[in-house]
């Protein structure tokens, strides 16, 4: 309870409702429930005023987000929204599916920050596929920026090509490190920016503006920098491993994957040069394509080596340069 609800007691807060699609309102119902405890317990009274917006705006209104949603936010103390979007709509025009809705009030109210919190609870920790003390005491924050980028680019279309532009400016970057920077003095300090600088140069202009604005405004705060190459492993090796459990597939992994997954058991050097007639699978994680391609130049069969990859050019290497190579591009 802020210090405006403590000093005005017989105030009514006006909320926009904003149950959306699918799941989203379903999400809503419980979260009005919530709300209706805080009344209770804290005598907080909040009118709610539903509006509409994604696919059941666009059944309605035939707009995503209806200029009467837009006023009635104007006007209110707080939106609660849940989520928009489903197969109903994928097959709508661009300005008439359910994200755009979403994309258009985050432009309208400027919501450029993003806050994602991941906090393990100990009740859940059985169902994860990562060891029990890798768990414990997990604590992020991820801060994500919400109005720049390529969802709000340049995009355009024919037959046979697209396009989607990426595009930051500094003052887009410099507002959300501030965010960022703002929050970690009130945690442990410390800022780790996921960006792709060694490829894209959107990525380089974050890296040097959250350095600056870090070493300027909050040189109490430390900064690492994490490549998307090597944070990727965390969050796809889980849900693989999940995956060939159910197909009984033993895993024998490098120090790092065994780290992440409770499932493997530590490789040996014999493991690295072995072609199984077992469903057994040896997993190293590896730090990028060149890392990768020596790898498989001492241990590969000559068999069948595939990577999978988003990066065209990456591809093309691989096909040139590894004699029993298979891309999947992506």
């Amino acid at each position: 309870m802020n210090n405006d609800t403590a000093n005005n007691p017989a105030r009514t807060y006006r909320v926009v409702g904003l149950p959306g699609d699918g799941v989203g309102a379903e999400v809503y119902q419980s979260a009005r429930e919530v709300l209706a405890v805080m009344d209770e317990l804290f005598d907080l009274p909040i009118e709610l005023d539903e509006q509409l917006i994604g696919g059941v705006a666009v059944d309605a209104t035939g707009s995503p987000l209806p200029q009467a949603t837009i006023d009635a936010c104007k006007s209110a103390d707080a939106a609660l929204m849940g989520a928009v979007g489903g197969p109903k709509w994928d097959n709508h025009p661009a300005e008439q599916r359910p994200e755009a809705g979403l994309l258009k009030i985050r432009s309208e109210f400027n919501l450029f920050c993003n806050l994602r919190p991941i906090v393990t609870h100990p009740a859940l920790q059985a169902f994860s596929p990562l060891r029990p003390e890798r768990l414990v005491g997990v604590d992020l924050l991820m801060v994500r920026e919400l109005t720049g980028g390529i969802y709000f680019g340049k995009k355009w279309r024919d037959a046979d090509q697209a396009e989607d532009v990426c595009r930051y400016t500094r003052g887009e970057i410099e507002r959300i490190t501030r965010a960022a920077g703002r929050l970690a003095r009130q945690r442990k300090g410390r800022i780790t920016l996921v960006d792709k600088a060694n490829i894209m140069q959107t990525s380089r202009l974050w890296r040097e503006v959250v350095n600056l604005v870090l070493e300027d405004e909050f040189p109490d705060v430390s900064l690492e920098t994490l490549l998307v190459d090597e944070s990727i492993a965390a969050e796809i090796l889980p849900v693989l491993a999940q995956r060939y459990a159910e197909f009984d597939v033993e895993l024998r992994a490098c120090e790092k994957t065994c780290a992440l997954l409770s499932t493997a058991t530590a490789a040996t050097e014999e493991d690295w040069e072995a072609e199984y007639l077992a469903p057994i699978l040896a997993v190293k994680i590896v730090d990028g394509a060149d890392a990768a391609m020596t790898h498989i130049a001492r241990y590969g069969s000559q068999h069948t080596d595939t990577i999978v990859t988003e990066n065209h050019t990456l591809a093309m290497r691989f096909l040139r340069e590894v004699d029993s190579s298979s891309v999947m591009v992506n």
